[in-house]
């Protein structure tokens, strides 16, 4: 058995249980923020306030977001794998570090992005229901057609946000070895 893996896969699995509550609420007050700036919703208040069908679309947004966000973890793993089992020293670990924050920043940010664009895009071309007033006033049925439009809409884009995910982690250098 090979401890450094395991030790490995031990603080794999530590990170992303952090990351995923950590980023999760993160991604929930982002999104807040920017209902609040762009709509001048406080969702907080609404969903104290018992609006079920903010709830159920604020869920889908958060799951949504939590599937693409998913394929940072891949990469960021395998850097840290990498690192645990090839040590280079100090300067190795800060750019470890550097690299995973830079992963998932960018599938953060894109994490957030997409699923906003999708619900842009969605209400911009279904002009025959306006979606947010009728999710404020608490209609349940128009909530969970746009719950899972956005869900669907996720689904689809997933295999996309994957291949970025996979382009991002580093590859060995390859070449040919000269035998002596």
């Amino acid at each position: 058995m090979d401890w450094m893996s395991v030790l490995a896969g031990g603080i794999a699995i530590t990170i992303a249980a952090f990351l995923s509550i950590l980023l999760l609420f993160v991604m929930y007050r982002i999104d807040s923020c920017i209902v609040r700036l762009t709509y001048g919703i406080d969702e907080v208040a609404n969903l104290k306030g018992g609006n079920m069908a903010l709830g159920i679309v604020l869920g889908s947004v958060i799951l949504s977001q939590a599937l693409l966000f998913r394929h940072a973890l891949v990469p960021v793993m395998t850097v840290i794998r990498m690192a645990f089992i090839n040590p280079h020293g100090q300067m190795q670990i800060a750019w470890v570090a550097a690299y995973a924050l830079l992963i998932i920043a960018i599938m953060g940010i894109l994490s957030i992005v997409v699923v906003g664009m999708i619900l842009w895009l969605f209400a911009h071309i279904n002009t025959a229901i306006r979606e947010q007033d009728e999710v404020l006033a608490g209609n349940t049925a128009v909530a969970v057609f746009l719950a899972l439009v956005i869900i669907g809409a996720t689904i689809i884009i997933d295999q996309g946000m994957e291949d970025l995910a996979m382009s991002l982690v580093p590859r060995a250098e390859r070449g040919i070895i000269p035998i002596r």
